[in-house]
């Protein structure tokens, strides 16, 4: 859209596969026009997984990748944003299992915006066996690094959202590929009585 509302190009598909659910989609966009859409869903590839399209420049011909998904796991609350010093794209998402209650864990994944992976998958955030609810993930140049920090709600034996907590970690680039540097993980809130979310 253009900043008085108006539409700005057309209307485009972005996922090629559409017989399995399709869902959590979210979008981020630099300032030099290149976006990218992330989603969970059903693929060709698995039952479900992530999936993501990358336009840089704003290119009308865009990549779709497929990130994370194998039989057995399921992924939902996709979590894209890029980081506009690098042009590096944050892709995270929560991942469980299809068979089993519990031992949920945020996965994150580094691409640019050409669509290259940049990282291996790596676990952002985990609980032993429980279950996690919700979770955001903000970012910003600190000090000459590429800093985030991750915050997660998880479920007690009853579901109820009731703990809250959060971890920082870095972005280091070393040999063509990113890695993460973890700071420890701390409980933010202290009431507990009805549900935190």
């Amino acid at each position: 859209f253009n900043a008085d509302g108006s539409t700005n190009g057309v209307e485009t598909r972005v996922n090629t596969y559409s017989t399995g659910n399709q869902m959590h989609p979210d979008v981020a966009l630099t300032e030099s026009g290149s976006y990218v859409v992330a989603w969970a869903g059903e693929s060709e590839y698995a039952l479900n997984g992530v999936s993501a399209r990358f336009y840089p420049g704003g290119a009308a011909q865009a990549r779709q990748v497929q990130i994370a998904g194998h039989k057995g796991i399921r992924c939902w609350n996709v979590d894209v944003q890029i980081n506009e010093a690098t042009g590096l794209a944050l892709i995270t998402w929560v991942q469980g299992s299809t068979t089993t209650e519990g031992a949920d864990k945020v996965c994150g994944v580094y691409y640019d915006v050409n669509g290259e992976q940049k990282s291996e998958i790596f676990t952002v955030a985990e609980h032993g066996d429980r279950s996690i609810e919700t979770f955001d993930v903000e970012s910003a140049m600190v000090g000459g690094e590429l800093q985030y920090v991750v915050a997660w709600t998880i479920l007690d034996e009853n579901t109820r959202s009731r703990e809250i907590y959060q971890r920082s970690f870095v972005a280091t680039y070393a040999d063509g590929e990113y890695s993460v540097d973890f700071g420890e993980t701390s409980r933010v809130n202290e009431t507990t009585a009805e549900g935190q979310y």
